[in-house]
């Protein structure tokens, strides 16, 4: 995103928050993070509007996308980059999205090797995955991954599209992959049992 673009959407949500503070941050750079906590902590007191909340639109987004949480375990006869193997699964995804026309919320890889682990993460189709740390993670002959995706499509179809991107990515790794665990779903309607009808006083 641009700076110009950056600035013409805070404008936008300034205007739709009615007098919201509004805070541009990023957790992968850390900017605007620092300015934030302050804010937090200054004399401005919690409790001081009631939010309106339309649960029934609040659902209608959750449900348009597919979640998938799935567990999958890789071995091979020869060493491979687990690293580079994640980069490539994400990579296939995106791809697989970009075909179907299904924008990405986040696909999260949790990558777990005897020496180590790490999370690598994208939250949209075009973009290249970040890992979220530095691990040294040597090449291995058997690691495990834990998926976590949320992609605008139906369940039944990202739950194929994750099989089919696991098979084609395994496949050009020579590693053989053996999914322990796998749903997809759609979440169910909130029911927030607690709101609070008034400010805090």
């Amino acid at each position: 995103m641009t700076n110009a673009e950056r600035d013409e959407l805070n404008q936008m949500l300034i205007a739709l928050l009615n007098g919201v503070p509004l805070h541009s941050m990023s957790a992968a750079t850390g900017q605007g993070i620092a300015e934030w906590v302050d804010a937090l902590l200054g004399a401005r007191g919690a409790g001081e509007r009631v939010l309106e909340i339309d649960y029934d639109i609040y659902a209608q987004a959750e449900a348009a996308l597919g979640w998938l949480n799935a567990t999958v375990d890789l071995t091979a006869t020869n060493d491979f980059s687990p690293r580079a193997l994640a980069e490539r699964l994400i990579s296939e995804m995106q791809s697989r999205c970009v075909l179907m026309s299904a924008p990405i919320a986040h696909v999260k890889l949790l990558l777990v090797t005897k020496d180590g682990c790490d999370r690598i993460a994208v939250t949209n189709n075009l973009d290249a995955p970040r890992w979220s740390g530095d691990a040294e993670i040597d090449f291995t002959r058997e690691a495990s991954l834990i998926v976590n995706a949320r992609v605008q499509t139906h369940p039944e179809e990202l739950a194929r599209l994750l099989e089919a991107s696991i098979a084609t990515t395994t496949g050009e790794f020579k590693i053989t992959a053996s999914v322990q665990h796998l749903e997809s779903f759609s979440p169910p309607p909130p029911q927030p049992r607690f709101r609070f009808a008034e400010t805090v006083r």
